[in-house]
C-alpha cells in the first residue's frame, strides 16, 4: 500500500521553505529541498510572497527569496506547536550494540 513515505501538509512545506530561506535562497535551492516541481513551487512563493511570508529580490539576475520577519514569526509559531504535540512516547532512541568479548 503506502511506501512508508509521511504525506506532507502544506504547512509543513511552507515551513521547510522559509527555514530554507532564512538567510536567502534561489528558486531552484528551495524546488529541490523542499522535493517540489517547478509550478508548484513558483505556486507556493506566489502565495508566500502574496502573504508576507517571503520576500522577492533580484539577485546577479536570479530571484532570491527571503525569510521576512513575518515568515520567522510563523517558524515560531510552527516549533512552538510541534512541542505541544510531540509526546515523550514518540521519541525513539536508538539503542546501542552491546559488544560481547
Amino acid at each position: 500500500m503506502g511506501n512508508g513515505r509521511k504525506n506532507r501538509t502544506k504547512v509543513d512545506i511552507t515551513y521547510r521553505i522559509l527555514a530554507m530561506a532564512k538567510s536567502g535562497a534561489l528558486k531552484t535551492h528551495l524546488m529541490r529541498e523542499a522535493n517540489l516541481n517547478s509550478s508548484q513551487i513558483t505556486k507556493m512563493l506566489e502565495t508566500l510572497v502574496n502573504n508576507g511570508l517571503i520576500s522577492q529580490k533580484i539577485y546577479e539576475g536570479s530571484h532570491l527569496y527571503l525569510t521576512t520577519s513575518r515568515g520567522e514569526e510563523f517558524i515560531r509559531n510552527y516549533d512552538n506547536l510541534l512541542r505541544f504535540m510531540i509526546q515523550p512516547s514518540d521519541i525513539v532512541v536508538p539503542r546501542l550494540r552491546q559488544k560481547f568479548a
